[in-house]
């Protein structure tokens, strides 16, 4: 049986305000319906606190060890990151996170995708792809067109996402160092 990809249904129709938003001194919640197979729908959006329990689990899933509280605070305060989570019957099934990089050396933002985490039953189904649309989408609303992902090298299948979505590996090496006191 051959896997459908995800697909936009009405391409940028689907883009619309979550209408269970309540607080109007917030920007809106933006959320896509995309077509992941015949048997359901999911529902992608920008992530709000209300939804800190489910990115928990999920970041669980994921091989992070932050609280519940620690996702809480991060997405009041830290206006340098977008969250991206995915919905498949109400049940929390992705995230995407993405920072924003603003240095005097360029002469616009950029974005650095930190973490994308799909629940393996849901993996190959063209879930990814529609998660990080959903996150370029909400950076580009804010003037962000150059994005960067940094992924292990033995992540063959991140790598190959990645590439579908029009990503290009470059020959930049990550140096990494932890300063303890």
């Amino acid at each position: 049986m051959r896997r459908r990809r995800a697909q936009h249904i009405a391409s940028e129709d689907l883009r619309k305000e979550d209408p269970s938003q309540q607080d109007d001194s917030l920007p809106p919640v933006h959320w896509y319906q995309v077509k992941v197979r015949r048997e359901f729908f999911m529902t992608i959006r920008k992530a709000t606190v209300a939804d800190a329990d489910s990115l928990y689990i999920l970041n669980q899933l994921f091989g992070n060890t932050t609280t519940v509280d620690d996702i809480k605070q991060s997405l009041i305060e830290n206006h340098c990151e977008i969250v991206s989570i995915a919905f498949v019957d109400n049940k929390p099934v992705a995230f995407c996170s993405g920072i924003i990089i603003q240095s005097f050396c360029y002469r616009s933002p950029r974005m650095d995708i930190e973490a994308l985490y799909v629940r393996d039953e849901f993996r190959k189904q063209g879930v990814g792809r529609a998660l990080l649309r959903c996150l370029e989408k909400e950076a580009r609303i804010l003037g962000i067109h150059h994005f960067h992902i940094l992924t292990h090298a033995l992540n063959v299948s991140g790598q190959a996402l990645y590439e579908k979505c029009g990503y290009a590996k470059t020959g930049e090496v990550l140096f990494e160092k932890t300063v303890v006191e």
